[in-house]
């Protein structure tokens, strides 16, 4: 996969909630002529980030799984997360998704119309490490390679994609590129950084089976995670850990350096899991 996969030229919300009888409702944004899906422009940033600048004064859960719409042709796509509206939802119209979708035409009916992705899920986050320059240049031991200028600047800019996550635990490779690349995240929340030598290069050499183990057990754990580790870490526990989720490895490519793989959890354990694949962000 390379670092940096096409980008939408817009990125937005599906702002979601329940009524007090359970319905689920869409949120929608006034206009001038009617309403529209919260979007905005994303002009060379990360197509989260500009999707969670498209509502400011809300409360929001975690991103469920991101939606697609157009990119046809000539046509840039644009993306959509579904997120629950946890407080601060008085700007929006709120309506029933196909009302809903009758007035955010635009948006594509699929991705209002049906309330299917309004589900308790929680999030797993993998993290490929920020860059840490070139193995070759670095004459120290690797596992003290330090993240370099671009790879501070991904491990700042990662710090508020996680954080939407509602992130709750923090794991990490005990290799300092890791280290540092959750560090800012962990600063952020008030979060320890809880190391796990299994999920190094080296450790997952010396105990392929153990480094699986520890990641299927930390991904099992109840709560909002990130986990960072290293490309040839995620090759080769993938392939052990994938499948217990019902996810198919053969689909799941290791992302770019500052990458992210999101694990859509069901909430209660009983349902499907799938993965999101989301590009690194700008360095």
């Amino acid at each position: 996969m390379p670092d940096q996969e096409p980008s939408p030229a817009r990125a937005g919300l599906v702002p979601w909630r329940r009524d007090p009888g359970g319905q689920v409702l869409v949120g929608l944004v006034p206009q001038d002529r009617g309403a529209a899906l919260p979007t905005r422009e994303v002009n060379g940033r990360h197509p989260l980030a500009a999707a969670l600048r498209a509502v400011r004064d809300a409360r929001l859960g975690p991103p469920g799984p991101r939606r697609e719409v157009g990119g046809r042709r000539r046509t840039a796509p644009t993306w959509y997360w579904p997120v629950e509206v946890l407080g601060g939802h008085e700007t929006l119209t709120w309506l029933l998704p196909a009302a809903a979708a009758e007035v955010a035409r635009d948006a594509g009916d699929a991705v209002v119309e049906s309330a299917g992705w309004a589900l308790p899920l929680r999030q797993v986050v993998l993290v490929r490490h920020a860059r840490a320059g070139q193995r070759s240049s670095w004459d120290g031991p690797d596992a003290e390679r330090p993240l370099d200028a671009r790879g501070r600047s991904q491990a700042a800019t990662l710090s508020g994609l996680l954080a939407a996550y509602g992130v709750q635990r923090i794991h990490s490779s005990d290799s300092r590129r890791c280290l540092e690349t959750v560090t800012p995240l962990g600063a952020a929340l008030g979060l320890p950084v809880l190391a796990e030598p299994l999920l190094s290069e080296d450790g997952s050499a010396d105990d392929p089976a153990g480094a699986s183990r520890a990641m299927a057990d930390l991904v099992a754990r109840p709560g909002q995670a990130v986990l960072c580790t290293q490309r040839k870490t995620l090759s080769r526990v993938l392939p052990d850990v994938l499948p217990g989720l019902g996810i198919a490895p053969e689909t799941v490519e290791v992302p770019g350096k500052g990458g992210l793989l999101v694990l859509h959890l069901s909430a209660d354990g009983s349902g499907a899991a799938s993965v999101e694949a989301l590009a690194p962000p700008p360095s």
